[in-house]
């Protein structure tokens, strides 16, 4: 394929160059704002992060790699990051979110300028940047350290390199690229096994796109050749490591294990759905301003079917169908319910919410479908010429564009299939699918509706930042008080292994005392898993993950009840504030036995 000289840097002035920039700065100062309004500051481990922050320090103290019985994720170089802001800050939980929070800001510009080298103007590609950073996903992971976006920030600068390499004037440019695509793909993939999808299909796409250039097929060859060896000697050496967790497909297709796939797929797809909401907004406008009733009849029509499912489901208590699609940070109790405490975590999304975003994520939806089979109907409203509407110095061509989305897309997409086989995916692997989704849908607008996305889409995007740094705050107010709670225990004389504060914190507990999880999962070396039956003690039956952690006996525990368990204890609650749902909230100190 012959590239167009509209792909050359040199068509652009300096000025526009300048002009995106600072837009893409801007989206990163979005992100930096939400961050430092939320206070992200305490220092207990959240949900996995507590396996990680101590493999860090490890690493800091003997420069070894260790794995403590909990990580599933290869973490690779995060690590060494996470290590090196110990040695400059000292070893806290802060510090080593801070690399997290700084990956988080430079992949933000990144997405911004890549957005706009795949042929989107400057203020959609921004759209479509604070689309992905608004989601409300995004802002908790980038204030913690889990591997999550450390992983996206993989595949980002992949496709940012193989762009370079496809857009560069010059033929040395492009080889330069394509290493520097092919080295940070495959290094960059130790972090997290699944972001290995950049240097393994992005990377081969890119180089097939450039085939006629003299020596791209030579070294691009030899590039993939040495990075599929580095990432199977890389996998070789992780599976040797002790106390590293193994996470595979089931032995047996058990009864239900299909249907069970098949929902949890259906919840990656319409997560993802749900977080496109304010660019999805876009093509209902486009169809209720129309010149043609019918077609805001349609619109109308495909908001009232997506109500109507969402009515339905409720009615027949099909809870699946409505928002959360999946288990993890959006949860009806917020982010902190995946380490829940005793007791009924306070409701966060109330039934009404979860309606009305149900509702809308499958009328905004059916919206777009229907613009989508008018636009290949070539109705006259909606088969307008690109050139019109379209005016990018440097516009990728869709089937170019389609080379790079479409495959890496589907092979992400069946990686999730075998974790929905074996337990259950989380909302937060939908990552790279709405990354590699918000271009799409941007470039079909911008060529086939209007220029620019309507203002109207940035309410929603400022909506869903809204609800996203209200979470976060949250959950970080939330852990606050838990550790309190546990410092007020610890100085009474209480030890921790007596102390039972969800599974992230006795989880740390029983790496502290033992050096690893207690997990069947582990198998180097063979004898370190020792079955054990913890039964929790009478009347706390929601007690998580004893028999991971054997060395917690709990005579205390931490509840949103005061009479979960043995009743309330001679330690005073701990009382926190909330932006949703209840604005104060107490967490107990209960005994885990009545007293004699």
């Amino acid at each position: 394929m012959t590239l167009p000289s509209s792909l050359n840097m040199k068509g652009s002035s300096s000025s526009r160059i300048t002009k995106w920039r600072i837009d893409a700065f801007l989206c990163s100062a979005f992100l930096l704002l939400c961050i430092v309004a939320v206070h992200p500051g305490v220092d207990i481990g959240m949900i996995d992060d507590f396996s990680y922050f101590k493999s860090a320090q490890v690493l800091a103290s003997t420069g070894h790699i260790v794995y403590n019985g909990w990580a599933a994720a290869m973490l690779g170089w995060q690590l060494y990051i996470g290590a090196l802001f110990i040695k400059l800050f000292g070893a806290s939980y802060t510090a080593v979110r801070a690399s997290t929070t700084i990956i988080a800001l430079v992949m933000v510009f990144l997405v911004q300028r890549i957005y706009v080298r795949l042929g989107i103007n400057s203020w959609n590609a921004s759209m479509g940047t604070l689309t992905l950073v608004a989601c409300p996903l995004f802002m908790p992971l980038s204030v913690s350290f889990m591997s999550d976006i450390d992983g996206l920030f993989c595949i980002v600068l992949c496709l940012y390199a193989c762009l370079r390499a496809l857009q560069a004037p010059a033929n040395r440019s492009t080889l330069g690229w394509l290493v520097f695509a092919a080295v940070t793909g495959a290094v960059g993939g130790t972090v997290r096994q699944s972001s290995w999808v950049g240097v393994l299909v992005i990377f081969p796409c890119t180089v097939w796109l450039l085939r006629r250039r003299p020596h791209v097929l030579l070294l691009g060859g030899a590039l993939y050749a040495v990075s599929l060896a580095f990432v199977f000697a890389s996998m070789n050496w992780f599976l040797r490591q002790p106390y590293v967790i193994f996470d595979g497909l089931p032995t047996r297709l058990r009864p239900g294990i299909v249907s069970h796939a098949l929902s949890q797929s259906f919840g990656a797809i319409f997560t993802v759905v749900m977080f496109l909401l304010p660019i999805l907004a876009a093509f209902a406008f486009a169809l209720f301003l129309s010149r043609s009733w019918n077609y805001r009849w349609l619109a109308l029509g495909g908001i009232g079917i997506g109500i109507g499912i969402a009515i339905v489901a409720t009615q027949y208590q099909v809870d699946h169908l409505l928002v959360p699609f999946l288990a993890g940070y959006i949860s009806r109790y917020g982010p902190a319910a995946s380490a829940p405490l005793l007791g009924e975590s306070p409701v966060i999304l109330e039934h009404g919410t979860r309606l009305v975003v149900s509702g809308g994520t499958y009328g905004l939806l059916f919206c777009f479908l229907i613009w989508l089979h008018l636009v290949f109907r070539r109705s006259p409203e909606f088969a307008k010429d690109a050139r019109e509407v379209y005016s990018e110095p440097r516009s990728l061509p869709w089937l170019s564009l389609l080379i790079f989305i479409v495959p890496v897309t589907l092979s992400y997409f069946a990686l999730l299939i075998p974790i929905a086989m074996a337990h259950a995916i989380f909302d937060r692997y939908v990552f790279p699918l709405l990354f590699f989704a918000i271009p799409i849908l941007l470039r079909l607008y911008q060529e086939r509706a209007g220029a620019r996305l309507p203002a109207a889409c940035y309410v929603l995007i400022l909506l869903f930042a809204a609800y996203s740094i209200a979470t976060t705050h949250d959950i970080f107010s939330a852990y606050r008080a838990r550790l309190a709670a546990i410092n007020e225990m610890e100085a009474a004389g209480v030890p921790a292994t007596s102390i039972y504060a969800s599974f992230d914190f006795d989880g740390m507990t029983q790496i502290e005392a033992a050096g690893y999880m207690n997990d069947e999962r582990i198998r180097v070396p063979r004898t370190a898993f020792h079955p054990v039956v913890m039964s929790p003690p009478a009347g706390c039956t929601s007690m998580m993950m004893l028999d991971k952690t054997p060395v917690v006996h709990p005579e205390y525990a931490l509840s949103f009840d005061p009479y979960a368990c043995g009743g309330s204890s001679t330690f005073p609650a701990v009382t926190y504030s909330n932006w949703l749902g209840p604005r104060t909230l107490n967490i107990y100190i209960v005994r885990t036995s009545k007293p004699s």
